[in-house]
């Protein structure tokens, strides 16, 4: 209760958020923007064993589910850091001070294909402590994955636990230029996504979306019932729209007090 009033305090007089205008209710403001970030992003490139039979550029199934990878199996490292800076660069610019992103390791996963597709997301876990790295709420990583098509997903960190997200194949051949994939929208779910999904930008939007979970950001129907953030003004529901949004910078009010607590004086740590 003390820490809600102190918080509410703080942010009457201090807060100001004339750059970004609250949704849905003008009175919102956001928290000041921390001095600096008790979290840092961690980018690894994850490639999984793959069988004899594996084959390139066809549509794979699995257990309903459709899968697409074009060629090169290795990707462009330099296009996968490019995308992480323009990331990094962006989000600075929106709350207000950086969080910091490293440059992307890369690590031969000893899962096959087929274990990644069934696991998903939560494998990440087993590859950061294979590289050796901390799992500790300091950290969200981000796993670029081959092989697993338009997958992707977030879930965020919990005390003493990092944040962690994955992106498929779809946001690694649209950041390193490949050719779109054929098989179309398929490979997202099916769902109804504009030509601009799979887009460099689009697909930048997509990872830092699926980093935002790692923050404990939810998708606008996540929040309270006249809280929620309007879809587009925000890239946690119209990620494809990267960087440009409806009277916003991306994030509404109410997502950046939450991001900006996740990193700043009230975050939680080891």
């Amino acid at each position: 209760m003390l820490k809600r009033i102190w918080n509410w305090i703080f942010r009457f007089l201090f807060g100001t958020g004339s750059e970004h205008p609250a949704a849905p209710d003008p009175s919102i403001r956001p928290i000041p923007a921390p001095a600096g970030s008790s979290k840092t992003v961690v980018p690894i490139l994850v490639l999984p064993q793959v069988p004899d039979d594996f084959q390139l550029d066809t549509k794979q199934e699995q257990g309903g589910d459709r899968y697409y990878t074009s060629s090169p199996w290795q990707p462009d490292m330099d296009a996968l850091n490019a995308a992480i800076i323009t990331a990094e660069s962006w989000l600075e610019s929106v709350v207000g001070t950086k969080i910091p992103w490293e440059p992307i390791r890369q690590v031969q996963s000893e899962r096959t294909v087929a274990e990644w597709r069934e696991g998903g997301v939560y494998l990440v876990q087993a590859e950061v402590e294979r590289l050796l790295l901390r799992w500790s709420d300091d950290y969200v990583y981000l796993a670029f994955v081959r092989g697993l098509g338009g997958y992707a997903g977030g879930i965020g960190f919990e005390p003493g636990n990092a944040g962690f997200a994955v992106v498929g194949d779809v946001c690694i051949e649209a950041v390193c230029g490949y050719p779109e994939p054929t098989s179309g929208s398929t490979v997202l779910g099916g769902g109804p996504w504009p030509a601009s999904a799979w887009s460099l930008a689009g697909q930048t939007g997509a990872l830092v979306h699926e980093v935002l979970h790692g923050f404990g950001l939810p998708h606008p129907d996540g929040w309270p019932e006249g809280r929620q953030p309007s879809n587009e003004r925000t890239i946690m529901n119209d990620w494809w729209t990267f960087p440009n949004y409806v009277q916003s910078d991306g994030l509404t009010n109410i997502e950046l007090d939450a991001l900006r607590e996740a990193i700043g004086p009230y975050a939680v740590r080891n």
